[in-house]
């Protein structure tokens, strides 16, 4: 009601931009979000636009996908198969042989190596990446150059750190690199507390168990009753 659509697009120069929610059907693009999707696509067919980038919380391009399945075991997953294979990725190979297309998300996990993630799957000609803050030493952030249509990354540390170029943190850097263990942070605890109470499956937790005291002890009872 504040900001307006969650999902939205928008062209500027030679680039389009297209924003999803995936927390709207629990990572799928699904009824009037697929509409929108499927007009964004054909928005891309033009001859005007060379680059597209797909922006989305969740990286719904993860899930049951093997080449990724060890990776991003600690990512927010979908309770249930989202519909990325069967239905996006199509819609997204019918522009990716003419257009240079980018699938970012976020939502990295805190095990992972670094904060980016770069892989240019030869299947789909699709670039799929991922970067994150997570209050962790390895924190940066992503810049991206757009320069007459040609494309290139920084990333932009925010403890220092020397990093390396973003194309370097693909497959074979995540299957070759193990996180350290880091240290909890006690500033999440105000946020993961509020998380914790807004989430269904803790009330759905809190009743149940509730239901299930009320139960024992009206059974206890009856049992001393009895006795």
């Amino acid at each position: 009601k504040v900001f307006g659509k969650t999902y939205f697009s928008f062209t500027l120069h030679s680039e389009l931009f297209i924003v999803l929610n995936t927390e709207m059907n629990d990572g799928s693009i699904k009824d009037e979000q697929l509409k929108f999707f499927k007009s964004a696509v054909n928005t891309a067919k033009d001859n005007n636009i060379k680059n597209v980038f797909v922006f989305s919380h969740r990286p719904v391009w993860t899930e049951n996908n093997e080449k990724y399945s060890k990776l991003f075991a600690d990512n927010t997953h979908s309770t249930f198969e989202n519909n990325f294979s069967k239905e996006i990725i199509p819609l997204l190979k019918s522009i990716s042989k003419d257009k240079n297309v980018y699938w970012m998300s976020g939502s990295m996990g805190g095990m992972a190596p670094v904060s980016f993630f770069y892989d240019k799957d030869k299947a789909t000609n699709i670039t799929f990446m991922q970067t994150a803050i997570r209050d962790l030493p390895r924190d940066a952030v992503l810049k991206v150059n757009v320069n007459n249509g040609i494309i290139s990354f920084d990333g932009i540390s925010f403890t220092g750190q020397t990093l390396q170029k973003i194309e370097s943190y693909n497959l074979e850097y995540w299957n070759k690199s193990f996180a350290p263990e880091q240290k909890f942070s006690f500033r999440m605890l105000p946020y993961l507390t509020k998380q914790m109470l807004m989430h269904q499956y803790f009330w759905f937790g809190f009743v149940f168990c509730f239901i299930l005291l009320f139960v024992f002890s009206f059974i206890k009872r009856r049992w001393k009753r009895n006795k």
